[in-house]
């Protein structure tokens, strides 16, 4: 079976769904598919670094997205589009007007919920990140307007919650299926080495997160929540490079900048062997891939987790059975959950055993591979 895989977002060196789709399409190469990996938006020329860039020119090519795939189609047996969430629906439609072959559609985000309105006003400090997915990911754009046969054969999501949501814009149970994103693998691996090379004390307790510095992402609430914190326990922050760095490193109090690590790009499975628990602070849960893959990787190798508390991550954590979550009370708050899952031996040991049954039925490469050969084949018998 001849499978394309397009995407929305493969000009991004580092995000979480370049990489989902990444490892997707080696899963599935493994199984025996040709896949042909695709860049919907086809950006020729130098790299393109900044977010604004990015952003323009994605408004720039987005209506020729359909006729890009389209072109680069040719001799395959189905198409999978990856769209940012149900309000790019309309790209898809388009498309198979286009083709003669089924198409699927991925969505990798979710809508704005009541959440996000709270950060209507942060609109003005980054307008490149924040005007789009406030004016378009809303679900005036998302609703399901075609009910014809010739229309998309499947519709893809992570989440039993992002199913609830398309089934509540008029989409068809039958239609939606959910498959997580695939995350890579984590290995454990001895923590020393990551210490020394980061000056660390070996007794520390090493509280970690992974990810872009956009404002939604929250970390400056892990650095406030620091201060919180026994003098035992260190702060290290891996920064995929969107978002201030530089910014972030200015809100350091200086009492407390011997105790905080801004790294680069970095061996994940090296930096999460090295964490105590990974918090992941959300303002909102829109502006990231569903599920988060730093999350999935933290699953993947048994450390604790803390997220805020949306919808989708209180399915993936399992209401605090696979990790804690945690309810945007105040950074005070925060600190107290990690101090008290970070001193709790048997949680921690039982959240760990969770988390590895989870990953097993659900998050490896074995179950999502079956689930994706299951629909592929059944939709091109079909055909």
């Amino acid at each position: 079976m001849k499978v394309g895989l397009f995407s929305f977002h493969l000009e991004y060196a580092i995000s979480g769904e370049t990489q989902s789709i990444r490892n997707l399409s080696a899963l599935l190469q493994k199984q025996g598919l040709a896949i042909t990996l695709g860049d919907s938006l086809q950006k020729t020329g130098s790299e393109i670094d900044s977010h604004k860039e990015r952003l323009f020119f994605k408004i720039k090519n987005l209506l020729n997205i359909p006729q890009r795939v389209a072109q680069n189609a040719k001799n395959l047996d189905l198409i999978q589009l990856h769209l940012p969430s149900p309000a790019f629906s309309f790209l898809a439609e388009r498309l198979v007007k286009l083709v003669n072959i089924p198409v699927v559609v991925f969505f990798d985000g979710v809508l704005l919920d009541q959440s996000s309105l709270s950060l209507i006003k942060h609109c003005f400090k980054d307008p490149a990140f924040f005007g789009p997915r406030m004016l378009i990911n809303n679900r005036y754009f998302a609703r399901k307007k075609s009910s014809r046969a010739n229309t998309v054969k499947a519709y893809i999501v992570a989440a039993e919650t992002q199913k609830s949501e398309l089934i509540s814009l008029g989409y068809a149970e039958r239609e939606v299926h959910v498959i997580s994103n695939l995350c890579r693998p984590m290995t454990y691996l001895d923590p020393k080495e990551f210490y020394h090379a980061h000056a660390i004390p070996d007794n520390a307790k090493l509280i970690g997160n992974l990810g872009h510095f956009f404002y939604v992402k929250g970390v400056d609430q892990l650095v406030s929540a620091l201060k919180y914190l026994p003098d035992d326990y260190y702060l290290c922050l891996a920064h995929s490079g969107l978002g201030s760095r530089e910014q972030l490193e200015a809100s350091i109090p200086g009492e407390l900048k011997r105790r905080v690590r801004i790294l680069g790009e970095v061996n994940v499975s090296a930096f999460m062997s090295a964490l105590s628990v990974l918090v992941m602070p959300y303002r909102a849960s829109f502006g990231t891939v569903m599920f988060p893959n730093t999350i999935l990787e933290a699953i993947s190798l048994g450390l604790p987790v803390i997220a805020s508390d949306f919808p989708c991550y209180r399915e993936l954590l399992g209401g605090g059975e696979r990790g804690i979550l945690w309810e945007r009370g105040g950074v005070y708050s925060l600190a107290r959950e990690i101090v008290e899952l970070c001193e709790n031996q048997s949680r921690l040991t039982s959240m760990k055993h969770s988390q590895r049954e989870y990953y097993e039925k659900r998050l490896s490469p074995k179950a999502i591979g079956e689930a994706y050969l299951k629909l592929y084949q059944s939709l091109v018998i079909c055909r």
